[in-house]
């Protein structure tokens, strides 16, 4: 049976008991085999059983105290009848510890289901701690990938600037031009030395403070360009500090930030995991003070609390406009048939306007 025949048929017992509440259910008339005979009756089991419920059944709140009301009427009317009227006394004492033994059932019966349905909560407890768990464990996980997203961007906006920096540094040495050699006294007193003796016709001399001059031009120019050839290797050493320093400060600011953001998770895990707890203890003292409880005889069903995840608002809108059209009666035309025309089918009375 799968769960739309369950529903179903939860459904038609439902039915079967408020058209009950209006009719005779116990016959005393009924052969002796039947259900409905009310000396058939010895258990809360038998009660049920008048109304198609099993052993294993479930029976919700409203319909254990509905059908026990029912019966427990019929039942004392029967045993008035017996008592009063036929005068027959042994099938009243039997019918009374009868009515006895169906009340301790059903008071015990009520113990049962509220551990059934402190065992039932403990059960959703348990799972809403996993979900807890998960969505907990969800949002670390995206805290972190968001940390690291912006952590990753960072960086890469670094080295992009980083890179532009070497790029213009290197296009700044390739466009600056060597400075202008400065001699030294005496290269520039033998070159006057050389071109005075060029002009008094003394070629030897002058060829041999030529080649003097000469070699001491060419190494005070090889030093000049190694000055210059420094000054730029020390310019791409302070860059390349500089960028250093700011990779360093970065990594020790992103780290910070990543400690941070797990603190942040700890904490939130730690005070998820604490508000388990005391959610727990608290669930836990309150089974135990109703367990604790005197146990007192009730047929006044409570309201059924609202199952907010099953049911939204808009849903329990319409029960209300159901229960008010219904009224007393047992059953009436949908509220949703007017605007049921999804399989092209027009209901009866309505008008099309068409533009």
């Amino acid at each position: 049976m799968d769960e739309v025949q369950k529903q179903q048929l939860r459904d038609d017992l439902q039915f079967a008991i408020m058209k009950a509440e209006q009719l005779t259910v116990l016959d005393p008339k009924a052969p002796g085999g039947s259900k409905k005979n009310p000396m058939e009756i010895k258990s809360l089991v038998d009660v049920f059983a008048v109304f198609g419920f099993s052993a294993d059944d479930i029976i919700d709140k409203h319909d254990q105290c509905t059908i026990f009301k029912k019966i427990r009427a019929e039942l004392d009317d029967l045993l008035r009848d017996l008592a009063m009227n036929t005068k027959k006394y042994d099938k009243a004492i039997v019918l009374r510890d009868r009515l006895r033994l169906i009340k301790r059932e059903f008071v015990e019966m009520q113990g049962t289901y509220e551990t059934r349905r402190q065992e039932k909560e403990g059960q959703q407890f348990s799972r809403g701690t996993v979900l807890a768990k998960q969505r907990s464990d969800v949002l670390s996980a995206a805290r972190t990938e968001a940390c690291e997203r912006e952590i990753l961007h960072h960086q890469e906006e670094l080295k992009k600037t980083h890179e532009v920096e070497r790029a213009q540094l290197e296009t700044y040495l390739n466009k600056l031009q060597e400075p202008h050699v400065k001699f030294s006294k005496l290269l520039l007193e033998l070159k006057n030395t050389e071109k005075n003796l060029a002009r008094l016709k003394l070629f030897e001399d002058a060829k041999n403070v030529f080649v003097r001059a000469d070699s001491m031009e060419r190494d005070q120019r090889a030093l000049n360009t190694a000055k210059f050839e420094r000054f730029k290797e020390k310019k791409r050493a302070l860059l390349l500090e500089q960028q250093e320093q700011e990779l360093a400060e970065a990594d020790e600011k992103l780290t910070e930030k990543r400690y941070v953001v797990m603190r942040v998770n700890d904490n939130h895990r730690k005070t998820e995991v604490q508000r388990m707890k005391n959610l727990k203890v608290d669930m836990n003292h309150a089974h135990t003070m109703d367990m604790h409880d005197k146990k007192a005889f009730s047929t006044n069903a409570a309201a059924a609390v609202r199952k907010s995840h099953g049911a939204t608002s808009s849903t329990y809108r319409g029960q209300q406009l159901l229960s008010t059209v219904q009224g007393k009666r047992l059953e009436v035309a949908s509220l949703c048939l007017l605007h049921d025309s999804e399989n092209g089918v027009v209901p009866p009375g309505s008008i099309i306007y068409s533009g």
